[in-house]
This record gives C-alpha cells, sequence and structure tokens, in this order.
C-alpha cells in the first residue's frame, strides 16, 4: 500500500512524519530561538581546584549515576559560596564519565541569559541537536506550533519536555546554573512548579544551582523528590580546607610576595570564612595588581574588616588612592557605565560606543580584581562584574564607600550618558540595507551568519539598537538638550534605518514598546512627532514582519500625507519613490490589523491583561493569540463540539463553554488543552459563567437546572434547582458570592453560591429572560426580556426599583456602566438605549443593527459605547458629548461581534466575512474613512480609460461627487445603483453632463468616448458620452450578464453571464462575433478580450483563469490560484494582449505584484504592499501605470505605479535638505525655552 514511501514511521495507529533534510531540520530548530553562548562550554565560570570540592562533587556524579535518585538536585547558598564553580566542575565531570549535558547559565548581566523563556528552548535544541528521536519529536512540536518560543515557561515545559522520548544511549543531565539570575521571578516560580508538577514524566535529571530565594524555594523545600544541599550549611573546616588549598596553590604561583606565604594563606582563608568569591577576588586583586606585596600588606592592615563587601570596599580605596578627585569621578563614572549595561560589551564596544575617552582600556584594567577583562583588548569577550554580589554592593548605601555608592541619582546620571552615547553610535553607523537585500527579499529568507558578520564588524551598534531607549527611559531624570538634539536627528534621519536593524536583529516584536518607552518624558513637537511611529508600526506589522526593505517603499507611499512623520527627511524620501497614492491617504487608518480566522467570528474576549484574544468561530474552534505585537502570534487552537455558550475567566487563563453535548468543557489558555469536562447535566448547556477568582464555573441548561463546579478538581459542588423551564443566561456577581439566573419561565433566581440555596426569585417579565447582568457593586441586578422590557432589581430585597419601556423588540444585550449609573441595552428592534439607572428614563437613543448576536459593549472608563450601527459598520459613541465618535467600516460581510480592551485603546470587530480587524481608538490622528455622507455606499464596478483622464465607479447607493487630481491630471465620474443609474460628471464644471440609465456593471472604453453598461434585463448597451445616446442594444444573452470589459483598442465588447455563457461583440455593429460556454469554471467576476477578438481570459471566485481561442475553443492556459494572484481584481486584459509585464494584486489582497510573461509562464515579483484598510477590495481597474481600487468601505484608491522604487542607500543623500521643513531644527528651536 506505502510501496515507495519514505521519511514517515507509524506508532499507535498515527502517522509521523520523519524530518531527515539538514535544512527542513534546522529550520525548525531555528523557531527555538536558543541562546548560542548559554552552554557550560561557553567558559562563563572556572572549575574547581583539583583537590577541592571533592565530598559535594562526588555526591553529585552518584546522584547522576542512580536511576533511582530524585529527579531534582538542587544546590543552594549565599552568593560567593561557589555555586556556579561547582556546577561548572559537575558539567565537566559528567560528559568525561559519558553523560550527555544540555547546560544553561543565567546571568544578570546579559539579556539573553537572563530571559527565563530563553532557558527551556535553549535546552530542548541541546538535546535536539545530539539525540535523534528526541529531535523528531521536537521537530513535531515544531510544526504545530511554530511560536512555542514565546510561550510561558508552563506551556514550553508541557510541549517541549514532558513525556518525550530520549533516546537513552547516553543518559542526560540538565543543568541550569544560577537560576536567581533571570529577570523575571514569577516566571521563574511558574518554571519551578511545572518542573516539579511532571518530575516523574520529564526525560532527564535536572540540577538546579541558585541562591535561596523565596520564589525559588517554596516549592522546592517542600518536596521529597528533590535532592538539596545548602552550600553555605557545609561543615566550616571543610570550606576552609578547601579555600586553603585553593589559596596555596595560587599565592605560591605569585612573584612578589616575601615568603614565608603560610601567614598570608592562613590570614586570607579566615577572612573568606565560607566564601570562595573572597578567596578568588583576593586573589585577583594580589596577582595582577602592580604590586602584589603592597596589595597584600594593604589586606593585611584592615584586619578589622571582614566579609566580601568590606573586600571590595579596600580595592575600591586602594584604586583611587593616587588619584585627585576628579580622576576618581571618570573611574567611577566608567565602573558604574559597566555595571548599569543591559548587556555586557567587549572592551572594543566599550571604546566605540559609550565612553568618549582614549584610554577606557586603562581605566577598566585597574578594576580587575572586581571585572572579567579580556587579556586581548580586541576580543569579543565582554567586561562584566567578576561576581553578581560586586553590583550588589555598590547598590547597597549600608556597606559602600559613599563616593562609590550606585544610588538613584548617579543611576539616573548613567543610564541617560548611555542613551546619549547609543543615539549618537546610531546616527553615525546606521546605514539603509546593509545586507544589500532585494525589495521582496523576505525576512524568513535571511542568512544568519551574514548578519551577524556585519554586526560584528560594528561592534556595540546591535546593543545600542535593542537598548538605547531603555537607557533613556531608566535615565529620564537627567534628559539634557543634547539628548533631544540627538533624538530630532535620529527621527530625522535614522528612524527607518533604525527599524530595519531591528528586523535584522529579529526583534521587530519589540520596537513598538521600545519606542513607546520614550514617549511620556517628551514635550511639544517632538512627542507630537514621535507619537505618530507606533501608528507607523501598527499600520506597517506585516511588511515589518515580512519584508525588510518594504519599510523604504510601501510604508513610506502609505504614510498619511497630513502625518507630521513626513516632516521629517527620511520619510520625506518618499517624494523620489515611483508609486504614489493620488488618493487614499487623508489620515492613519484606525484598522491595526486584520486577522484571518477559520470561519465566522461570533465570540470575542480579551484575556487577563488584554495583550491575549480568544475568539470562536462557526466552525467549532476557539484560537487565540496575541495583539499589542508586531507579529501575530497564534498561540492555542482547541477543536470543539456543537456548543452554544462561551465565556472567559477574569484573569484569561481559562475558557468555558457549554455544548449540545451535555457537557461543559474548561480550556486552560497557557496550555492550550482541556483541563476537565463537567458531565452532569441531563439536555444542553444554554449558559456558563466563570467566578471572579476563577475557582469556580456556574452552568445552566435545557435540563432546567443550574450546577456549580469547582474548576481545579472539575468535580461538581451544587445542583440549583427550582427553575420549571430552560435556563438561558447565568452571571456570577462581582464578589463571587451570589449567581443570578434567568429562565424561560419568565422569572429570575439570585442563589447562594456557597450554600447553594436560593435567596430571591424575582417575578415581572411576560416572556423569556434573555440577558442579566450585575451592577458594579452588586446590590442590583439589571434583566432583559423577551417583553420588550429592561428591569432593574435590587439583590438585597429582591424588588423591582424600575421597569423600563421603549424597546418594541426583545432587548438582547444589556451592558452596565462602570459606575452603576448607567445602563445600555440592545433590542432586536435596531435600536440601542442608555438608561439612568437613578430616574428609570431613557437618556439616549442610539440607531443600531437587528442582529442577534453581541455587539455592544462600553468602554471601561464608561465614556463611549461600542456597537454595530450598520450591517457592515461599528459605530463609537460618546456618551459625555451625545455624539457618534468612529464609523468603522472595512469588514466585507455581516458584524458578528464587538469588545473593547480592557484599557480602552482598542475596540476588535468579528465578522462573517471570517476576519477580525483590530482598531486603534486612543488617538486623534487616525482618519474615519466613512466621513462622507453614510448614503454612499461602496463601489462595487469601477474603470479607468487608456489615458489615464477617466476613472469611473459604481456605487451601491446614490451619491454626487465630483473630485480632481491635479498630479494625475483625472476627471472623476461617481454613480448611484439605487435607482440603476450611472451620472456623468464633468469635474470643470460639477454638472451632471449624461445619465444613463438600467445599469448593473460598467466598463469604459480605452478612448474614453464610449461606457459599456450591463442591465439586469440580460441585455447590454453601448453608449456615446459626448451625445448621451445609446449607440448599440446587445441582445442574446442566456442569463444575466455578470462581467463586461472593452478590448484595449475598444473594437470588440466580452461578456460573461451566470449561465457561464461568454459572447464577443463587435461595437461598430452591435454584433455578436463568438459564443463560448464554460463548463469547467464557477461565476466569472473578471473577464478580457484581445483586440482582435481571437483570445478571451476569464477569471472565476476561486482564483483559475482560463485563457482560450475563440476561434478553435482550445484552452490556451488554466492559471490556478497557486499563483497567488487575485484574478478576480486584476487586469485580465493583459494575458490576452501584448503586455509582456504588469500589475495585479495578490491574492490575499496585500500587496502588488509584477507578472512578466515569458513564453507563456508567468514570473511573479512583489513590488507594493497594501494595508490592512484597503484590502476590503470590491472592484478594481487598471492602465500601464495606474491602478484604482473600490473598497467595501466606501473608499476609492487610486496608486500611481510610475516607476519602481529605489532602495539604494545613496538615495536619501540625493534629497535637498535647505528646501525640506526638518524635523531637528522644529524641535530643537521649540525647546530651546525648556532648557535655557
Amino acid at each position: 500500500m506505502f510501496e515507495g514511501s519514505h521519511d514517515f514511521s507509524i506508532h499507535g495507529g498515527h502517522f509521523n512524519v520523519n524530518y531527515n533534510s539538514p535544512s527542513q531540520v534546522q529550520d525548525l530548530l531555528n523557531k527555538l530561538n536558543p541562546v548560542e553562548d548559554a552552554s557550560y562550554k561557553s567558559g562563563h565560570h572556572s572549575t574547581c581546584l583539583s583537590g577541592t570540592r571533592v565530598a559535594i562533587l562526588n555526591s553529585l556524579m552518584e546522584w547522576a549515576a542512580n536511576d533511582q535518585s530524585p529527579k531534582i538536585y538542587w544546590l543552594y547558598g549565599i552568593a560567593g559560596t561557589g555555586k556556579s564553580t561547582i556546577a561548572q566542575s559537575f558539567c565537566v565531570q559528567l560528559q568525561e564519565k559519558g553523560f550527555s549535558v544540555a547546560s544553561f547559565c543565567c546571568s544578570r548581566n546579559a539579556a539573553d541569559r537572563s530571559d527565563i523563556r530563553r532557558l527551556v528552548p535553549t535546552i530542548v535544541d541541546s538535546i535536539a541537536r545530539a539525540d535523534k528521536t528526541f529531535c523528531q519529536s521536537t521537530l513535531h512540536v515544531l510544526e504545530k506550533e511554530p511560536s512555542l518560543a514565546k510561550y510561558s515557561v508552563s506551556e514550553q515545559i508541557k510541549l517541549l519536555l514532558v513525556n518525550q522520548s530520549i533516546s537513552y544511549q547516553n543518559k542526560w543531565i540538565i543543568v541550569v546554573d544560577g537560576l536567581d539570575e533571570c529577570s523575571d521571578p514569577q516566571a521563574t516560580k511558574e518554571l519551578i512548579g511545572t518542573l516539579i508538577d511532571n518530575v516523574h514524566i520529564l526525560p532527564a535529571h535536572i540540577f538546579i544551582a541558585s541562591r535561596e530565594e523565596k520564589y525559588i524555594s517554596h516549592r522546592l523545600h517542600k518536596i521529597h523528590e528533590t535532592a538539596k544541599v545548602a552550600l553555605h550549611e557545609v561543615d566550616e573546616f571543610v570550606v576552609q580546607a578547601d579555600i586553603y588549598n585553593y589559596l596555596k596553590l595560587h599565592l605560591s604561583s605569585i612573584d612578589g610576595l616575601v615568603p614565608p606565604i603560610e601567614g598570608y594563606i592562613k590570614y586570607l582563608t579566615e577572612q573568606s570564612n565560607k566564601l570562595f568569591i573572597y578567596a578568588s577576588t583576593a586573589v585577583k586583586y594580589i596577582g595582577e595588581g602592580y604590586s602584589p606585596l603592597e596589595c597584600m600588606q594593604m589586606l593585611m592592615n584592615q584586619k578589622k574588616l571582614t566579609g566580601i563587601y568590606a573586600l571590595y570596599s579596600q580595592i575600591l580605596e586602594h584604586v583611587m588612592s593616587k588619584l585627585d578627585d576628579t580622576e576618581i569621578q571618570a573611574q567611577v563614572h566608567v565602573l558604574h557605565a559597566i555595571v548599569c549595561l543591559q548587556d555586557p560589551l567587549s572592551m572594543k564596544a566599550l571604546e566605540l560606543l559609550f565612553i568618549s575617552k582614549s584610554n577606557i582600556s586603562l581605566m577598566v584594567s585597574a578594576f580587575h580584581s572586581v571585572l572579567e577583562i579580556p587579556a586581548d583588548k580586541n576580543s569579543d569577550s565582554p567586561v562584566q562584574a567578576f561576581h553578581a554580589s560586586f553590583p550588589e554592593f555598590l547598590e547597597n548605601l549600608d556597606e559602600c564607600p559613599v563616593r562609590y555608592q550606585l544610588n538613584v541619582d548617579p543611576k539616573h546620571q548613567i543610564h541617560a550618558h548611555l542613551a546619549l552615547c547609543s543615539l549618537k553610535y546610531l546616527n553615525c553607523q546606521l546605514q539603509r540595507n546593509p545586507l544589500g537585500l532585494e525589495l521582496d527579499s523576505e525576512i524568513s529568507e535571511l542568512n544568519r551568519e551574514q548578519v551577524n558578520r556585519y554586526f560584528s564588524k560594528k561592534p556595540g551598534l546591535d546593543y545600542a539598537c535593542k537598548f538605547w531607549s531603555t537607557h533613556w527611559n531608566l535615565g529620564a531624570r537627567k534628559i539634557q538638550m543634547e539628548h533631544i538634539t540627538e533624538l530630532s536627528d535620529f527621527m530625522n534621519n535614522n528612524a527607518l534605518k533604525w527599524i530595519e536593524h531591528c528586523i535584522l536583529l529579529g526583534i521587530q516584536d519589540q520596537i513598538s514598546a521600545m519606542f513607546e518607552q520614550i514617549l511620556p518624558y517628551l514635550k511639544d513637537d517632538l512627542l507630537n512627532i514621535c507619537s505618530e511611529l507606533p501608528l507607523f508600526l501598527s499600520q506597517n506589522v506585516e511588511i515589518i514582519t515580512k519584508w525588510p526593505l518594504e519599510i523604504y517603499n510601501s510604508a513610506l507611499i502609505w504614510t498619511p500625507n497630513n502625518s507630521l512623520l513626513m516632516t521629517t527627511l527620511c520619510f520625506q524620501d518618499r517624494k523620489r519613490m515611483g508609486p504614489t497614492v493620488a488618493r487614499g491617504l487623508e489620515g492613519w487608518s484606525q484598522c491595526e490589523q486584520v486577522v484571518p480566522t477559520a470561519g465566522i467570528v461570533y465570540y470575542i474576549a480579551f484575556l487577563g491583561n488584554g495583550t491575549k484574544l480568544v475568539f470562536g468561530t462557526y466552525t467549532n474552534t476557539l484560537e487565540y493569540f496575541l495583539i499589542r505585537s508586531l507579529k501575530e502570534i497564534a498561540q492555542g487552537q482547541q477543536t470543539l463540539n456543537i456548543f452554544n455558550t462561551i465565556t472567559a475567566s477574569c484573569n484569561g487563563s481559562l475558557v468555558v463553554y457549554g455544548s449540545n453535548d451535555k457537557t461543559v468543557r474548561i480550556w486552560n489558555t497557557s496550555t492550550g488543552r482541556i483541563e476537565h469536562i463537567l458531565v452532569g447535566h441531563t439536555n444542553q448547556i444554554n449558559a456558563v459563567s466563570v467566578s471572579p477568582d476563577s475557582s469556580r464555573v456556574v452552568s445552566g441548561s435545557k435540563d432546567t437546572t443550574l450546577r456549580i463546579w469547582n474548576t481545579h478538581t472539575g468535580i461538581i459542588e451544587y445542583v440549583l434547582e427550582g427553575h420549571t423551564d430552560e435556563i438561558i443566561v447565568v452571571q456570577f456577581s462581582p464578589d463571587g458570592s451570589s449567581v443570578i439566573s434567568g429562565s424561560s419561565d419568565n422569572t429570575l433566581r439570585i442563589w447562594n453560591t456557597f450554600t447553594g440555596k436560593i435567596v430571591h426569585m424575582l417575578k415581572g417579565h411576560t416572556c423569556d429572560v434573555i440577558v442579566v447582568a450585575f451592577s458594579p457593586d452588586g446590590t442590583r441586578v439589571f434583566s432583559g426580556s423577551s417583553d420588550n422590557t429592561l428591569r432593574i432589581w435590587t439583590t438585597l430585597t429582591g424588588q423591582a426599583e424600575f421597569v423600563l419601556k421603549g424597546h418594541t423588540g426583545r432587548v438582547c444585550n444589556v451592558a452596565v456602566f462602570p459606575d452603576g449609573h448607567r445602563v445600555v441595552s440592545r433590542s432586536s428592534d435596531g435600536n440601542i438605549r442608555i438608561w439612568n439607572t437613578s430616574t428609570g428614563k431613557t437618556e439616549h437613543v442610539l440607531k443600531g443593527h437587528t442582529s442577534r448576536l453581541a455587539t455592544l459593549a462600553i468602554f471601561p472608563d464608561g465614556s463611549r459605547v461600542v456597537y454595530k450601527s450598520q450591517s457592515l459598520a461599528v459605530t463609537i459613541w460618546n456618551t459625555s458629548m451625545a455624539k457618534r465618535e468612529h464609523l468603522l467600516m472595512g469588514h466585507t460581510d455581516g458584524i458578528s461581534s464587538v469588545v473593547v480592551s480592557p484599557d480602552g485603546s482598542r475596540v476588535i470587530s468579528g465578522s462573517a466575512d471570517k476576519t477580525i480587524r483590530i482598531w486603534n481608538t486612543s488617538t486623534n490622528k487616525t482618519k474615519e474613512i466613512l466621513k462622507r455622507h453614510s448614503k454612499a455606499g461602496y463601489p462595487f464596478k469601477l474603470a479607468i480609460s487608456l489615458d489615464s483622464s477617466i476613472v469611473a465607479w459604481v456605487s451601491s447607493n446614490s451619491c454626487k461627487k465630483s473630485r480632481s487630481f491635479p498630479q494625475l491630471d483625472l476627471t472623476v465620474m461617481i454613480s448611484g445603483l439605487d435607482n440603476g443609474t450611472v451620472q456623468i460628471w464633468n469635474t470643470a464644471t460639477g454638472k451632471t453632463e449624461q445619465v444613463l440609465k438600467r445599469v448593473g456593471a460598467v466598463a469604459v472604453s480605452p478612448d474614453g468616448c464610449r461606457v459599456v453598461s450591463v442591465s439586469g434585463d440580460e441585455t447590454l448597451r453601448i453608449w456615446n458620452l459626448s451625445t448621451g445616446k445609446t449607440e448599440h442594444v446587445l441582445r442574446d444573452h442566456n442569463g444575466a450578464v455578470d462581467a463586461v470589459a472593452f478590448s484595449s483598442d475598444g473594437s470588440r465588447v466580452v461578456s460573461a453571464s451566470w449561465s457561464g455563457e461568454v459572447r464577443i461583440w463587435n461595437t461598430s455593429t452591435g454584433t455578436t462575433e463568438h459564443i463560448h460556454q464554460m463548463r469547467s469554471l464557477n461565476s466569472v467576476d473578471a473577464i478580457a478580450v484581445s483586440p482582435n477578438g481571437s483570445i478571451v481570459a476569464c477569471g472565476s471566485r476561486d482564483g483559475t483563469v482560463k485563457i482560450w481561442n475563440t476561434s478553435t475553443g482550445e484552452t490556451k492556459k488554466i492559471l490556478k490560484c497557486a499563483h497567488n494572484i487575485s484574478w478576480e481584481y486584476s487586469p485580465l486584459e493583459s494575458l490576452v494582449g501584448n503586455s509582456s509585464t504588469f500589475y495585479a494584486l495578490g491574492k490575499n489582497h496585500n500587496e502588488i505584484v509584477t507578472i512578466c510573461n515569458r513564453n507563456s509562464e508567468y514570473q511573479i515579483k512583489h513590488v507594493l504592499w497594501l494595508p490592512p484598510y484597503v484590502r476590503d477590495i470590491k472592484c478594481a481597474a487598471y492602465t500601464d501605470s495606474l491602478i484604482a481600487f473600490g473598497c467595501q468601505s466606501g473608499e476609492v484608491v487610486i496608486i500611481n505605479m510610475s516607476s519602481p522604487p529605489d532602495i539604494s542607500d545613496t538615495a536619501q543623500k540625493s534629497i535637498s535638505e535647505p528646501g525640506l521643513t526638518t524635523l531637528k531644527n522644529t524641535i530643537v528651536n521649540s525647546l530651546k525655552k525648556r532648557f535655557n
């Protein structure tokens, strides 16, 4: 059956793909994003001196060799007890004894090695590259979860380590050193907890070395399956013997010490107590100093001082003893700068990037005993603190001498200095397209070795790109005029280059957050301009994550003309670009992202703090992803049974849904797995709600009962009985002590969740209770019913306060304002009403839509209401101003759900068009696409004359407009279809010249003299634009005509009907020349004919294009959708003409491409990206250089593709700076008053 097949296996009835291609394996493993220098093999620490630490190392080796030993070994101790040295020696001995080792050396001095989310992927990468069995299982996981490196540590462990298989040719030991040095204590605690919870199904033994921090020790001390050793509790005699041997060996090799040295050894051993770091620091201080004897005598003269902090004080005092105050200040500045770095840098990078002093290496070498300093000045090895206790000493205000202290003020000063140096370095070193990429080069195709070589030639450039804004944020108190000047220069000339370099570094998903760090500290013009960069980033999120060089092309082209960014040199670079947008750049689009979904979206909810979104579709799937990130990250998907109700917990950890199969399921959003299936109801589930603390779930069923379940155990706590008909809605109170239920028995009931007893039965409604809501303080309940009323009840007494009447249809949605003083309701009558809860009176009536779905939400601050106002539009209503604030359009099918982010900055809408749109509502710089009259409708037929002098489009409703575009010399004709007419306008006079009646579709002849129109009576008409009279009526089509087009010379018209009939007409005689019946295509959306009528091309809705010879009926070519072209909205006439190269719309409506015809073989190349807000395309038209799109939103976008873009580095330099209004001059002048 599988003869000849390979690269797969069958296990347990399942097919498993085997990945054998090295490039395929490499590409998938690279998705782990491992830290390259985290292994013990990188030599971050030295090994124990031979003959020392023998007992502890022997115990570790015995633990590793014993299969029955605890899976986790925890070595802990105070700073300086030698944990890292032991861990290093342990790794070396394991390797020597034939064990396989995967290690991660954490360090607070290195950003990558302090990121807890990098730990598990790095460990897994090490194992996968050495173990084939483990590698195959890892590759399967990565294929399903390509963004796993971004997941929580808990999820990473469960997917990558739990229940994974290892070949066990060599026993694997995982070594994690310095776990306490990771920067996220909560995530570290999560890692420990997940390891312990899954300890028996881990594929390897795990050794952890760390300090005894509470977030680490909490679980490790309590579990019996962990071996634990406290280094600081080891017998002092044993430790001091090891320290004695260490000192004896090293002091004996130091020239310049006067023998006998035994006294020195005994003294330092006593001073060290149990701290190896004291002994090693003393040895470095004595042995690497200019006078070992003087250094030794200095230490012995300070007998009253003990401990490592005392040693650090002595060393610093000795270093500074021969310097004056100015020199001391300079030395301390250098020392503080090294300690404040977010990632350690090499000596060469320090000299080039931060410290403007020629003798930097000499200044740093003075601290040889407390800093790791490479012997070779040109080495790539970093300069960093020898031990974590030294930076802690500098920040200790009780132990560190005042003039060396790194307290709040010096910290701000240093960070401000580092920010300034970073910006200066960026302004000097950034260049455009340093790798020589092509415009359509994709990030996935980047050669990482080439990237690394580039940055290695510019030491410190990667650091400046990553951390300039961090230093600005940390040094905000000390920002001066010089900083402002450099930042304005950066924005003026180098902002786009910086974005490109961030993409090359793989940190494109952090760009927006990095830049937003500085916004709170800016003022005036600089703030206004810089605040638009996040808008620029969010609008261009797709190109930033796919085509790096498009930031110099499409991103500039689509930047609004009125944007303040256009006052900068790097953005004015757009003026030399080939493509220009002649229409459609009125402002920033409010639509930030368009997320494709598997089906019609019916449910959307924010999880937790609002960075994660969960949504359900009618394909019975739940999915969630991260937002506010430049890269959309699909994190989980759950296939559901047919279900009726769904909700998310307040903290976003759980999604609960009830199904027709009588069960309730609890989905863990962190793991992407079902935690519990709750069984007990005897009929379908209609409603679910999660308690505020996420500990319980209440479900309501058609079986007339409610059930309260424990989310941790999945066990039922109470069955609530009393209703006499099915439960329609349930809701927990804000404090979780009560549940309200609404039923088809026309009543509501309030239940005590701790006793399971009924508190009140609320009677008054005369039909089904459909919706309920608690007031924020829990003292009131609001209910909506099929009796068209909204009622307000007091929870204390169960009595109705108000019966709110006014709706003429059932009340479908209810939402309470945060202050509880107002409530908003939506009804099937299409109206939305805002009520005053104190008076029971209507405050506002808003025209909504008759949808039955959840299309109503209130902003967190109560200032605005968002609702579905039309089938395809979302309205944001300002409640204080009592007027519409925004009309959000772009969906191409009915809107099914809306939700507001927790911070109110974004509105999310879900639609039957199988997309979710993320709208920015936090800025007044965005454009509202439909500020034109709401009856304008959307264009659905559009045409351009051959000479580009006429653009015509047909809208779905009546509208009259006239606009001219001087830069293109366009005349615009606009017409409406509600009365079946096309109106022709003279843009010079603004008057109607002709009215063409009974029109359904339209095409303009290439010479602009005639129009062919399609009518619902299965006829076509050719009109003369000069006279307005009909030249020919074209009859005999079999069925309504769906598509029509002129040939390029205007001599012929081709048309296609719904029945699949294609006819070619002679425009001079009005007669049929050819008839062709299509059998293999779906409904025709586009059609074209060659000038001589011999070739016809038809594009169908399934993306297929068929080209055939009309004389013979022979099919010349069938182009499938695999060509990634949207033929429905692309110029088919170019396929049948003589054009060797022409433009077309990409399959996903997100790009314009060029198509090159080489002997009937088509080569496709990316040219221009289209932002999300212009992708709701309903019609399109093309000439050689002009492209026009008509959008569902009502927008018509016109693009002049005059010449290809220039992405060379010299292009920007060719712009004449004096003729421009540059950002730098504006900013510097406006801020002088602040600093003078």
